[in-house]
This record gives C-alpha cells, sequence and structure tokens, in this order.
C-alpha cells in the first residue's frame, strides 16, 4: 500500500517536473494573474450587462452559438481534444492548471473580499471543480514515471549479469555517459582529479583530454566530476555548455557567459548578459596578427583602440567577473565535451574567446575532442594555423589505449553472461572467443563499439536465430559490423566458401570438383590475398568453412580424399549450399524448412508418450512429399543426439514399422531415404539401454518378412561400427538372429512370397545369407533349390518385381531389369512363360512388370530407364 502510495506521489512531482518545462510555473502564474485581473476589470466595469442591456436578445444568442462553434472547430482543427488524451505533458495542461489557479484565487476573492456575490462564487467553484478534475485525468493519463529504460541496459550491467531477458527480447546498451571506470582509466582520471582541485591561479588554465570517438573522454570527465562531488564540493563545476548545437556565434558566446554568470552566482541579468553579447559583437573579431592575415586587422585594432569605443565597457566587465571571481576564491571547472562535434567557424571562435575575452582567474578549461579532427576541420578553414591551439591549450592529455587483455576480460564476460541469457553455453562454440579477440585487436578498441555491436548484432541474432545456427550467424553478422567488405567477399565468391552439397550450387562452383588440382591453386591464390587484407578474421573463417581450415594448416583446400567437414558439427552448415544464402538473405527455402519440420517432429515425440512416436512420425512423414523423404532423414540423422533417451527406442520401433511408406529410390552417388532410415535406426540401437535392444531383437526373431530389412541393418550397423565391446555384441545378437531366420526359412520350407511373408525384395535376405562371396557351392545349391520349390506361378509378378532395380534422377524415377540378376539365374525362363500364360497381368503395376520383363528378354542386357514415373511405383503385387 505505502508503495503505491509513493508511486502516486513521484508521478504527480513528475507530472509537475514535466509542466514546468512545457512551461515555466512562474509564466504559468503570470498568466493565472493577467486571466484574474482581467475578469475583475470586466467585472467592475459590468460590461457584460451592459452589453445585455443594449442589445437584442436574439442577437446575443446568435453570437453566443456563432462563437461555441467557432470554438469548437478551432479545436478540432488544431487536435485539441486529442492532444487532452496525449500520453505526455503539453501546452493543453498549462492551460488548465492556469484555468484551476484563476478561478480559486477568483473563489477566494468572492468568497471572503466582495460581498453579495454568492453567484459569481458558486460558478467559481464549479469551473474549479471541473479544472480539478481534468487535472487529475490528466496526472494519471500521463503516467509520467514510465519504465521506458526497462530493457536497455548499462555495459555495467551486463557486466555484473544484473541484466534479464524476457520472452527472447532484444538486450539493448544505453549510450548514456557514465561515471564509473571499466577500462582501468584510474591513473588520467586521478591526474586529471589532482590538477583540478589544487588549481589557483591569476589566469585561466586550459586542458585538451584529446582522444578519438569512444575512447572514454567522457567517462573520465563523469569520474572526475563524480570525485569533485564527493571530496571538493567548493568547487564550481559547469558541465552543461555543448557548443555542437549553437548554430551561430552570437548564440555561442551569450551562452557561454551565461553558463559562468548562473552557475557563479553573479546576479548579471540575462538581459544584460545579452548587451554583452552586443557589445562584443561589435568589437570582438580575429584577434592578432599571428592569428590571421586578414584584411579587416587594420580596422580591427583601430577599433579596439579608438577612444570610447565598446571595447572599454568590454574590459571594464572584464574586471569585474575578474574582481568577482577572485574573491570567490573556489576553482571553476568548465567542461567543454564533444567539441569536434561543432561547425569547424565555431570550433575556431571558441578557442579564440578561451584565449582572450574567457581568458579569467580561477577557471580550469577541460576542452574535449579528437585532436586529428580538430586539425582537420581547422585546416579545411585555411583561417588559422593549427598551431595555433598550442597556444591556448596549456596541457594536453592523451586518452591511453586500454590493455587488450582487459577489454578481452570485458568483451568475454559480456558475451559469455548475454549468451547465458538466451540459454547459450559460450564454451560451447570457440567462435565465440574468436569474435571477442577481434573486437580487441588493433582498431577495434573502441569499447562503444563493443556497445553497437550488442545492438546490432547481439540483439538481432539472439532472439531472432531460429533456423539458423547461431554460432555462426553470430560470427558472420559480426563480420558485417566490424569490417563490411569481408563480409561482401564472402557473400559474392561463394566458390571459395562452399564445399558441401555443390551439386545443389551454380555451375561454377560445380566444376571445381571436375578441376579440382586447378581449383586448388586458384583457391590457394585466392586465400593468400584475403590473408594480407583480414589475417586477423581467418581463425574465425576457419571455424565457419572447411576450405578456411585447411588453407590455415598448409592443406590442399580439395583433398582427393576428405570428409573432414563433417566433424564442423553443425546442422545449419554455411559451406553448404543448401544453405549458404540463408546466412545472408535471413530467409527460408526447402532445406530450412525440413530442418523445421525434423526439429518439431523430435519436439513433439520428446514431449509426448511413448506409444504416439509411431502416430507423430507418420504424421510427419505423410506431410513430405515424397521426392523430399531421402532430405528428411538425412536430417533426422543430423538430430539424433537431441531425442531423449526415453524415447530413442519408440522412435526405433516407429521407423522399423514405417520402412515400407519410405521412398527407397536412389540417386547417383546418394543414399535413398529408406537406407537412411535403417542408418538411424543403427546409430539408436547403439544408443539405446540393453533391455530396449533385447526387446527389440525378440520382435525382429520370429518376423520372416523382415529378413531383407535384417540383413541391411546388419550391414548399416557394421559400417556405423566404432568397434566398442557393446556395439560389436549388438552386431554379433543380430546376426545370430539373421542366421537361425535364413535358416529355419530353408529347414521349415517357409514361402516368402506368400502373402503372410510378402515383401518387396524380401526374397534377397535369402540370396544375401547362402549366396554371398564367402559361401560354397553347396550354399548356392540349396538358395536354388528352395526358389525353384517355393515358386508358384501365381506369384510370378511378384518374382519378377523383385528382379527389377530402381533409379532415380531429380523428381524422375527410372525402372529396369538387369541381366545379371540373380533370382532370375535360379528360374527356368520356359517356367516364367509358362506362368504368364496361366495368369495374364490383371493390374497397371503387372503389366508394366511384364513390359520390363519382355524388353529384358528381347535385349539380352540392361534396358536403362526402360519405364520412366515422375512417383515412385509401389509394387503391392
Amino acid at each position: 500500500m505505502a508503495s503505491n502510495q509513493n508511486d502516486t506521489k513521484e508521478r504527480k512531482l513528475e507530472y509537475f517536473y514535466q509542466l514546468n518545462s512545457v512551461m515555466p510555473l512562474f509564466r504559468i502564474a503570470s498568466v493565472s494573474i493577467l486571466i484574474i485581473m482581467g475578469v475583475l476589470v470586466i467585472d467592475i466595469l459590468n460590461i457584460p450587462s451592459l452589453l445585455f442591456e443594449k442589445a437584442p436578445e436574439q442577437l446575443i444568442q446568435i453570437v453566443f452559438v456563432s462563437v461555441v462553434m467557432l470554438a469548437v472547430l478551432w479545436m478540432l482543427e488544431h487536435s485539441y481534444f486529442q492532444a487532452f488524451t496525449l500520453k505526455t505533458v503539453t501546452h493543453i495542461d498549462a492551460a488548465i492548471i492556469c484555468l484551476f489557479t484563476s478561478s480559486l484565487i477568483l473563489r477566494i476573492i468572492y468568497s471572503i473580499i466582495v460581498p453579495n456575490s454568492a453567484f459569481k462564487s458558486k460558478g467559481t467553484l464549479i469551473i474549479m471543480i471541473v479544472a480539478l478534475c481534468m487535472i487529475v485525468f490528466r496526472v494519471h493519463r500521463c503516467k509520467c514515471k514510465q519504465n521506458l529504460n526497462e530493457h536497455l541496459y548499462d555495459l555495467k550491467d551486463i557486466l555484473n549479469n544484473n541484466f534479464t531477458v524476457l520472452n527472447d527480447e532484444p538486450i539493448l546498451l544505453s549510450e548514456k555517459d557514465v561515471d564509473y571506470d571499466l577500462l582501468d582509466r584510474s591513473t588520467t582520471i586521478n591526474q586529471l582529479y589532482s590538477t583540478i582541485i589544487n588549481f589557483r591561479s591569476e589566469r585561466s588554465f586550459v586542458i585538451a583530454l584529446c582522444g578519438e570517438w569512444g575512447s572514454g573522454k567522457t567517462t573520465i570527465i563523469n569520474n572526475v566530476k563524480r570525485l569533485i562531488n564527493e571530496n571538493n564540493r567548493e568547487a564550481v563545476v559547469i558541465d552543461d555548455f555543448d557548443p555542437w548545437i549553437f548554430g551561430t556565434r552570437d548564440a555561442l558566446l551569450l551562452s557561454m557567459y551565461d553558463k559562468i554568470l548562473q552557475k557563479t552566482g553573479i546576479k548579471y541579468s540575462v538581459l544584460k548578459s545579452k548587451r554583452i553579447a552586443s557589445c562584443l559583437k561589435q568589437t570582438f573579431g580575429d584577434i592578432g596578427n599571428t592569428i590571421t592575415k586578414s584584411k579587416e586587422i587594420g580596422s580591427l585594432f583601430k577599433e579596439l583602440t579608438s577612444p570610447n569605443s565598446s571595447s572599454d565597457q568590454i574590459t571594464t566587465i572584464k574586471a569585474e567577473l575578474t574582481m568577482y571571481l577572485n574573491s570567490l576564491n573556489k576553482p571553476i571547472v568548465f567542461i567543454i565535451d564533444n567539441i569536434d562535434r561543432a561547425e569547424a567557424d565555431n570550433i575556431l571562435f571558441l578557442f579564440k574567446l578561451i584565449g582572450t575575452i574567457f581568458d579569467l582567474p580561477n577557471i580550469l578549461y577541460i576542452l574535449s575532442y579528437d585532436s586529428n579532427r580538430v586539425k582537420e576541420l581547422i585546416n579545411n578553414t585555411a583561417k588559422i594555423h593549427p598551431k595555433y591551439i598550442e597556444k591556448i591549450v596549456q596541457q594536453e592529455i592523451q586518452i591511453p589505449s586500454a590493455p587488450k587483455e582487459h577489454l578481452a576480460a570485458v568483451y568475454q564476460i559480456c558475451t559469455q553472461n548475454i549468451l547465458q541469457r538466451y540459454g547459450i553455453d559460450f564454451m560451447s562454440n570457440r567462435i565465440y572467443t574468436e569474435v571477442c579477440n577481434v573486437l580487441c585487436s588493433d582498431g577495434n578498441e573502441n569499447i562503444r563499439n563493443f556497445k553497437r555491436l550488442v545492438n546490432s548484432v547481439y540483439s538481432n541474432v539472439l532472439p531472432s536465430c531460429k533456423r539458423l545456427d547461431t554460432a555462426t550467424l553470430f560470427s558472420l553478422e559480426a563480420i558485417r559490423f566490424i569490417v563490411p567488405e569481408l563480409y561482401e567477399q564472402i557473400r559474392t565468391n561463394q566458390e571459395y566458401f562452399i564445399s558441401r552439397d555443390t551439386i545443389l550450387s551454380e555451375e561454377k562452383i560445380r566444376i571445381n570438383y571436375y578441376n579440382r588440382e586447378q581449383f586448388n591453386k586458384k583457391g590457394k591464390a585466392y586465400y593468400d590475398q584475403l590473408s594480407d587484407k583480414y589475417s586477423r578474421y581467418l581463425p574465425i573463417l576457419s571455424l565457419l568453412f572447411p576450405y578456411a581450415s585447411r588453407y590455415i594448416r598448409h592443406e590442399e583446400l580439395m583433398p582427393q580424399y576428405s570428409y573432414d567437414s563433417d566433424s564442423f558439427n553443425s546442422k545449419y552448415p554455411i559451406y553448404s549450399a543448401k544453405f549458404f544464402d540463408l546466412y545472408f538473405s535471413y530467409g527460408s527455402n526447402e532445406f530450412s524448412i525440413i530442418c523445421e519440420s525434423v526439429e518439431n517432429m523430435i519436439a513433439s515425440i520428446n514431449n509426448s508418450e511413448k506409444k504416439k512416436a509411431r502416430t507423430i512420425l507418420k504424421k510427419y512423414i505423410n506431410e513430405i512429399d515424397t521426392n523430399w523423404q531421402r532430405e528428411w532423414f538425412e536430417t533426422l540423422q543430423l538430430y539424433t543426439d537431441e531425442i531423449l533417451d526415453s524415447r530413442k527406442y519408440a522412435l526405433t520401433k516407429a521407423i522399423w514399422w514405417q520402412l515400407d511408406s519410405i521412398d527407397n529410390g536412389l540417386e547417383f552417388m546418394m543414399l535413398s531415404a529408406h537406407q537412411r532410415a535403417l542408418i538411424i535406426i543403427a546409430i539408436l540401437i547403439k544408443q539405446m539401454k540393453a533391455e530396449e535392444v533385447s526387446d527389440f531383437y525378440r520382435k525382429l526373431g520370429n518376423k520372416y518378412q523382415w529378413v531383407l530389412l535384417i540383413s541391411d541393418l546388419i550391414y548399416w550397423m557394421e559400417v556405423d561400427n566404432k568397434h566398442s565391446t557393446s556395439d560389436n555384441k549388438w552386431i554379433d545378437d543380430l546376426r545370430t538372429i539373421y542366421a537361425n531366420m535364413c535358416n529355419k526359412i530353408i529347414e521349415e520350407k517357409v514361402h516368402l512370397y506368400d502373402s503372410a511373408y510378402y515383401r518387396y525384395k524380401n526374397i534377397y535376405g535369402i540370396l544375401r545369407f547362402f549366396c554371398g562371396e564367402k559361401n560354397t557351392i553347396d550354399d548356392r545349391e540349396v538358395c536354388k533349390q528352395y526358389i525353384q520349390n517355393t515358386f508358384l506361378d501365381e506369384y510370378v509378378y511378384r518374382l519378377l518385381a523383385d528382379c527389377i532395380t530402381t533409379s532415380r534422377s531429380g523428381n524422375v524415377y527410372g525402372y529396369t531389369i538387369q541381366a545379371d540378376s540373380d533370382l532370375l539365374q535360379f528360374v527356368d525362363k520356359i517356367r516364367i512363360d509358362e506362368a504368364i500364360q496361366q495368369r495374364p497381368p490383371r493390374s497397371d503395376i503387372e503389366k508394366i512388370v511384364l513390359n520390363l520383363y519382355q524388353e529384358y528378354c528381347v535385349t539380352g542386357h540392361d534396358v536403362e530407364n526402360q519405364y520412366y514415373s515422375s512417383t515412385p511405383l509401389k509394387f503391392k503385387l
């Protein structure tokens, strides 16, 4: 309750503070007094009654209505009604305060001083109450104490981890001046402070605090002011003079005089200051031959030396100010910051003023500027020699460069704290450290640049980076901010940065793979040039691009055999043609949409019951076009580590049960979606608990329709085997299950073409077991005898379909029967022909199978891509 009362009080106080800035309270009081005087004069002279007596009643009504309508229209035209609802203090508020004040005083006058004025007293009371209600409404409406800077932090807040992030909101750093030291500038601060407190002189003393933009000049000044306020309160500090806001010399001079008069308590009026300024304007010009060689020198000195000239008045005024400032016996610190922002003429004029007119006792000037910038501006004016400044400035303090180790520590701690707020581990990727190191390199020591980097890069990338790799995008945007020309080099020279999925990229990049030696020569020359200009940034590039990494290691950019790009561990690798453009456009494509689909699927399985895994997987597979299934499962393989251990068995079973609906079309040099799904199962088996693997194997052991899938699974487990004891055990156990199954099929004469066990090409599970390179002639004979004995005429199309091989080129599928098909070698052609005569094809798919077989019989060799289809054929025969 007390807190709410305090907030209300603060809100009211803030309201009146803002009201005073819109219209000073003394002016509001003056206007109120004028209103009261006007009302009393009108009342005493009885002007309304005289008008009403002489004017016709209808005329009065017409005039009254017209005035009211004109007033309403005028307020509508100038949006006064809308201004009344604004959430900021305006002149409307000043008018309401004037109305309330004048009605309150008139109420007192009519109630106490003037007798027999009950009607007037009630009228003023009504007006006063209405005005008071309007004031209450405006105070509540303005809500002056708003937390506008709630998410605008200072660098010290970030360094001390004293900030929060809500709903992935951006972290923004303020550029406000501070009075603490993060860059270990205590020596400079103490030197400047010591000079100030020990300063007493009959003349002024000028200290120049020089440093580049953002080097910490204002921070040093603020620290000195803090020390003065804490330890030496007698000193008078003038720190609110900004020369760069003045457009004319007159305004600059007048403001400088006013500051000295106001801060020191000299009771000169502003009007007298203006007379001083007028006098100075008449007589002050370029002083002395050492300053300029202007033709006006003669007339200038004639004016200054002529009797009774206005310069005598200046001498008198300066003498009076000198006597008064001597009597104060206090150091006066006149701080002028950001001089280099002013126009060149104003800078020149300011130095002249300090060296002549404002050369007053006990005044110590602290001028803050970039010396190179000021010299450049003065040179451009061609009115004065830059060395003239040396006659004005008695002491020059150069801002020392902050120790790089100290800067690196500040940047790394701040970056670590920001990343932590967004759930990112700073140590998870070395690239964050490299970016911080670059910020401390030569030319990048400016701490203000780091603040801008946080506002421009951190706040843009970290909250919004959902589809791309955060570390990659973070470093790339940092490069764009720090060295934009290198960013453009990367964007426009893709052939030297894209090293994966090049088949999807431009033709000139694909050609590289057919001219490896030529590319390595050109690539090395390119990186040599890049190293000459941007060597400091190569460590960052080496963490993003395999080519850059190999260049640093003095290896061929494109070795004959290398798969080390996989070691970069990025789900959205920028060196892939799939995602390269996205890091520059922030857009999306089919590949990023697939990644998002996989991420959503895994999140759904992780957050759902185990038994729902199969339904969830089926839903996502059905949503993906068949042509994109290979890419989808290839992406899923990259995400297997994000699947919860408690859900890996459920997903393994779900994939296994969905294998029939997964595309098995082969592309050149690429695995099919079906093969990739089996690889994922092989990976998950090695990550499952022992009891889960055993349970899964038990379910496979008596399912003869899975004999081929088990054979495929063994192959992929062997390929992915890391030769650990547990992995070998699971492979050996699966081999045992497979061997037992194949032997039982032969011994028990299980008919694999029977509908109970039939699956497309499931017969090859037997062929692999008995007809491999290590098998004997007897094994092959056993297999041949089994196929001949189990072959029935009604299953002829199933057998022929198993002889068809499928290929894929883009979105087109091709089907053919190869001449060296093992299966056709085990069955007599005459028997197949007889079976076809007895059972002609009944469906379109059986007709396609028959046509392919007949072409095979005619040519006697492979009929490459004899049949084409834009969709994969389903051999459900």
